[in-house]
């Protein structure tokens, strides 16, 4: 997949991401839409132009882009020339790129004072928001090699080593019974025992207990949100 998107940025002054075929209508993630109509080779692969970009979606979004079959998971992952990248932040966020023209300057004088300096002054925005929604040659190349950013429990869950009903364990001393495809997580020696119970997770930390419908745990981000505000301890 890294080959063929280096032979797509290598091509042009291309721009390329990596999209991974979604399995479930996922909220925790952003979306790739591609062009099905502009398919063109890359390397072994194929990238696609993208047609938009779509931010974390409600559950009824989720299932519409994954029933459309041209939307992909947005990984994060961006393959460029250092050339190509630095013109597209020129046209798009020049006071960015004036930035990079001082640290330039001054790298070879105290290069961690210059370091320093330029990322304390530049704009806080992410590459999606400053350069690849706006960038006219923007490609994809959809992969599917078991990728997932954790970014929640139920991907704990998903990476974890399951049980013959499903369940992950991942705790000093636990006792289930009637329970499928849960997960345990702790570090303490306190027994922790599930009956009757299906997709549930259960995470224990020094300070906090967590217990969460696995399909749920995104939904966690406004506990510990809740509880930052009012200076209490969390599950993080």
């Amino acid at each position: 997949i890294l080959e063929a998107g280096l032979a797509k940025a290598e091509s042009g002054s291309n721009l390329v991401t990596v999209g991974i075929t979604p399995y479930r209508p996922e909220t925790g993630y952003g979306y790739i839409q591609l062009d099905e109509t502009h398919k063109e080779p890359a390397g072994s692969h194929h990238s696609y132009k993208v047609k938009t970009f779509a931010e974390k979606p409600d559950i009824k979004t989720a299932i519409s882009f994954l029933e459309s079959g041209d939307f992909l998971w947005n990984s994060g992952m961006f393959i460029w020339t250092a050339k190509t990248v630095l013109e597209e932040f020129k046209k798009h966020q020049p006071a960015i790129y004036n930035e990079t023209e001082v640290f330039l300057k001054n790298i070879d004088g105290d290069f961690d004072k210059a370091l320093y300096s330029f990322y304390h002054a530049v704009t806080s925005i992410s590459i999606d928001y400053g350069i690849m929604e706006k960038a006219d040659t923007v490609y994809v190349v959809p992969g599917d090699f078991g990728w997932s950013d954790v970014g929640s429990w139920l991907a704990v869950y998903e990476q974890g080593e399951k049980d013959a009903d499903g369940n992950v364990l991942e705790a000093v001393s636990t006792t289930v019974v009637g329970s499928h495809n849960c997960l345990i997580r702790s570090g303490s020696n306190k027994m922790i025992a599930l009956v009757g119970l299906h997709d549930i997770g259960v995470i224990e930390t020094d300070d906090a207990i967590l217990v969460t419908r696995l399909d749920s745990s995104q939904e966690v981000k406004k506990v510990i949100d809740e509880l930052d505000k009012n200076g209490l301890k969390s599950f993080k």
